[in-house]
């Protein structure tokens, strides 16, 4: 190692650095982590090569007797990072790992094998993502129950005991009629306030009923009663454009917890959402098992 010379690398826009003046180590690793330490503390340090970027692990001992541990990371080529090496072969080669095999080395440093950890992380947040996104159709998927007898005045009171519903009321004939094209392909949605019988040309619309045109009511547009389900968790419901059309179009005025109703003609929902995230989890869970195989 050259006293007081400062070895620097960089990682994409991250820089860092290594300087040793002598008898201590000062790590710079971007512009707000900072470790010092003695030199004759370290204990093992290791170069870890992937197809992506190079890393060094370095670990010591520090005044509590703990063995503290840090990852360099930088982009391959780097003449800074090549520094280094050389320094540390030449002034502490018996300390360097790289004579061991990967899994040997990583435990003796008590670190994490990276491509373990980076495809374990990647897991979990596609995981919690998805989650995330699919969890109002989750939560539907999961709802065992079914409510059979479920009136216009029972959602806005909050009164039923699940969300599968077989909803009774009278849907008005103002209607929003919204187009979706993709490709040679063309859907199209329909959006209808739903009252109760006490409900007169003044009052507020509480419940809006969504179908598609593929969809029972459309076959029956006479009915009273319309199975499908109650889509008022978290992001779901009628956007603030669609309340505007049946404000603006119609003069209604639109309850600010207005509900939607989804006319699915289906006891259960939220099949569809939970395919898509046992496909999506089910693809990263595969592509961990390959790496944690080949990491062995």
């Amino acid at each position: 190692m050259i006293p007081n010379h400062e070895y620097i690398f960089t990682y994409m826009t991250n820089k860092s650095s290594l300087t040793f003046d002598g008898t201590n180590v000062l790590i710079k690793q971007g512009p707000f982590r900072k470790f010092n330490f003695a030199f004759n503390s370290i204990q093992n340090w290791y170069v870890y090569d992937d197809n992506q970027y190079r890393s060094m692990f370095i670990t010591w001992m520090n005044d509590a007797g703990k063995q503290k541990k840090i990852q360099l990371f930088t982009q391959h080529g780097e003449q800074g990072f090549h520094a280094l090496i050389d320094g540390l072969n030449q002034a502490i080669p018996q300390k360097c790992l790289n004579h061991l095999d990967k899994k040997e080395a990583f435990k003796i440093m008590k670190a994490a094998d990276p491509k373990k950890v980076g495809a374990l992380g990647a897991m979990i947040v596609i995981f919690v993502l998805s989650t995330i996104f699919m969890y109002p159709g989750l939560c539907h998927y999961f709802d065992f129950g079914y409510d059979d007898e479920v009136y216009v005045e029972d959602i806005v009171a909050g009164d039923y005991e699940s969300r599968n519903v077989t909803l009774y009321g009278y849907p008005l004939q103002e209607t929003l009629e919204e187009t979706y094209t993709k490709g040679s392909t063309t859907t199209i949605t329909y959006f209808v306030p739903i009252v109760g019988e006490s409900w007169e040309d003044g009052d507020p619309i509480e419940v809006i009923l969504k179908f598609s045109e593929d969809d029972y009511y459309n076959a029956d547009e006479e009915s009273l009663e319309f199975t499908g389900v109650i889509r008022n968790i978290w992001y779901e419901g009628i956007d603030s454009d669609e309340a505007e059309f049946f404000e603006t179009e119609y003069g209604f005025e639109v309850s600010d917890d207005v509900v939607m109703v989804e006319a699915t003609g289906e006891e259960r929902n939220g099949l569809m959402e939970f395919i898509i995230w046992c496909v999506i989890n089910g693809i990263f869970v595969l592509i961990f098992g390959i790496v944690y195989i080949r990491s062995k």
